[in-house]
């Protein structure tokens, strides 16, 4: 007699395709490799640090380890998309049928979309898959004991710290490091579920915060390669002013040669969402009379802080109110819960300016800021509230 036996594709690792409001997951496949190479490629990037592919082509090549595995059914590699482009890549790992435990793990975020709603996004569908699909009772996480801001992130959405697995991974450079274990258990997912919904309320892409702003008299821009002798130029003449209430910035572009990294870290800070720099040159005649900048975004809160110079010889002219008033409306239009300055406290031009453009006094943070010499010094902060950030 003659048995007929059924292949049948282990639990967890069919071939899933699941889409959200702004994101959408599906299985990769080979054909996704070099496109997925491109776009996750961070060389200086966590990631990157961690497993040493510094380049697509290592990326490729760890692609393609994914889907041997895969073959093997060991794991399920997935891709996911947002604004119409490749994302980031995650996987289903350890599936337990008997026991209904998996792991989701190795995801790689690409840079433009770090600190964003995307990976928010991805671990409520990836969970609600688990636990309302798949009827998983437990959804394990491994977190490298370096990777403090993945740890932070799952503490946040309401996973467990179970422990501290010691020397589990040995690192390309031959390291072997720890990790921690975090779970998510069916009796969980309904306070995972809230949290993760509530973090969903409509936080803006990281595109969304324009690349050129228009006022009477300035244009505001990311800073170009061309403009780094120029940037030395204005921040050299300023360089006595500046040393205080910019130190890192004095630091940054201490030689000409070094304009040109400063840029490149300017450029580099935006495209990942982290921070915008934005130039200030006089419409009339193209020359940089200033500087300001974003930073400290959190995506998630909707928070940021502001920070700008102008040239000496453009002060009084009120320039400087002109580009802060201009990037504060947009950051109004995208509903930034808080925007906050810090200002030492005998600045009184600039005490005066942020009390003009609406911050309030919160207060002074003492011993905070660190002056040239490594002298700590007392710190004002100042901010705007307002948004509901939906």
């Amino acid at each position: 007699m003659t048995r007929t036996i059924l292949n049948r594709t282990p639990w967890a690792l069919a071939a899933i395709e699941l889409k959200g409001d702004r994101v959408a997951i599906r299985t990769s496949r080979p054909a996704d490799h070099r496109a997925i190479a491109s776009a996750i490629n961070d060389p200086i990037g966590w990631d990157a640090r961690r497993w040493g592919r510094d380049s697509a082509e290592k990326i490729v090549r760890m692609l393609a380890e994914r889907e041997s595995r895969k073959a093997n059914g060991q794991i399920n590699p997935l891709v996911y998309f947002a604004g119409g482009e490749i994302a980031g890549v995650s996987n289903f790992l350890r599936p337990d049928e008997m026991n209904r435990s998996l792991e989701i793990g190795g995801t790689w975020v690409a840079p433009r979309w770090k600190k964003t709603f995307v990976n928010t996004e991805v671990k409520f569908l990836l969970l609600k898959h688990c636990f309302e699909t798949l009827g998983a009772e437990r959804v394990e996480f491994r977190v490298d004991v370096r990777n403090a801001e993945s740890q932070r992130a799952m503490i946040r959405i309401g996973a467990t710290l179970e422990g501290r697995l010691r020397r589990r991974q040995i690192g390309p450079d031959g390291e072997v490091r720890d990790g921690f274990l975090f779970s998510i258990v069916r009796t969980d997912w309904g306070e995972v579920e809230a949290r993760l919904l509530a973090r969903l309320g409509g936080a803006p892409r990281v595109e969304s915060l324009p690349r050129e702003i228009l006022t009477a008299r300035l244009r505001l821009r990311p800073y170009e390669i061309a403009d780094a002798p120029a940037v030395f130029a204005l921040v050299d003449r300023n360089r006595a002013d500046f040393v205080e209430s910019h130190p890192k910035t004095v630091k940054a572009l201490g030689a000409p040669q070094l304009a040109e990294d400063y840029v490149i870290d300017k450029l580099r800070e935006w495209h990942l969402g982290a921070s915008f720099c934005y130039g200030a040159f006089l419409r009339s005649d193209g020359s940089p009379v200033g500087q300001l900048s974003v930073k400290n975004v959190d995506w998630e809160k909707l928070s940021a802080e502001l920070g700008y110079f102008v040239d000496a010889r453009n002060r009084g002219a009120g320039l400087a109110r002109e580009m802060a008033q201009a990037v504060l409306a947009r950051l109004d239009l995208l509903r930034f819960r808080r925007v906050f300055v810090r200002v030492l406290p005998g600045n009184e031009p600039s005490l005066r300016l942020a009390r003009s453009v609406g911050f309030e006094d919160e207060g002074i943070h003492r011993r905070e800021f660190m002056l040239p010499g490594g002298v700590l010094s007392d710190i004002v902060y100042l901010s705007r509230t307002g948004g509901d950030g939906a």
